[in-house]
């Protein structure tokens, strides 16, 4: 008799942990690839689900579509994209779809109470205006220059470019905001990977900054401050 008990509560747990509707928004970041247990960026996180709003975009575009969610059947349905997308889901800690060739996507719940009363705009135009300290031992410049491979490219929606003081490269950055949080995105290099970080405030000292997916370089990197 104990041991049915037991079994009935894995199986309702189970039952419970999966198949639940959501709320708020999700982000794709820190992928990962199948056939290891590191995580990795592959640069094409950054996908965002909203289901409160019932639809999809990416970090990098202001652009969104609508989509239906089954959860039932775990199942994203877009009819901009033309497409039907299964989709695990692990209780309410995150969502894993499979990716390109073998990467898994994992989404992961926003915290969204960290509002910037600024608009992009103002933001980009803060970045643009002041000098920065070394980020990370980086010497770095947020350039109002559009990012020249994006110019190359003819990309619809280009990002800036960030001025690697230190290489002889320079990266990308851009700012993103969603529900009134803001985001900012950027590379040190072409083709180094994505840092994605949550401004948390902004003031004349800088930035503070919330982690979500970071380069070997700019591993626990938490503010950006401002010369004074």
């Amino acid at each position: 008799m104990k041991k049915t008990i037991i079994i009935l509560f894995i199986l309702t747990g189970l039952t419970n942990s999966y198949g639940q509707e959501l709320n708020g928004v999700w982000m794709s970041y820190n992928n990962r690839i199948v056939e290891g247990t590191t995580y990795h960026t592959t640069g094409d996180e950054g996908i965002i689900i909203d289901f409160d709003n019932s639809t999809m975009g990416h970090i990098k575009t202001d652009t969104v579509v609508k989509i239906k969610v089954n959860f039932r059947k775990s199942k994203i349905k877009s009819r901009a994209l033309k497409a039907k997308i299964k989709f695990r889901q692990f209780g309410q800690d995150s969502i894993e779809m499979n990716g390109l060739e073998n990467t898994i996507y994992v989404f992961r719940k926003l915290d969204l109470a960290h509002e910037i009363d600024l608009d992009k705009n103002e933001i980009s135009d803060f970045l643009i205006t002041h000098q920065f300290d070394s980020i990370q031992g980086i010497k770095g410049e947020f350039s109002g220059d559009k990012f020249f491979r994006d110019i190359t490219l003819n990309t619809p929606q280009p990002k800036n470019q960030f001025v690697n003081k230190n290489w002889n490269d320079n990266g990308y950055w851009s700012v993103k905001k969603i529900k009134g949080n803001a985001f900012l995105i950027f590379t040190i290099g072409q083709t180094e990977p994505n840092n994605i970080l949550q401004i948390l405030s902004i003031s004349q000292n800088g930035l503070k900054l919330n982690q979500l997916q970071t380069d070997e370089w700019m591993e626990n990197l938490t503010e950006i401050k401002t010369c004074l």
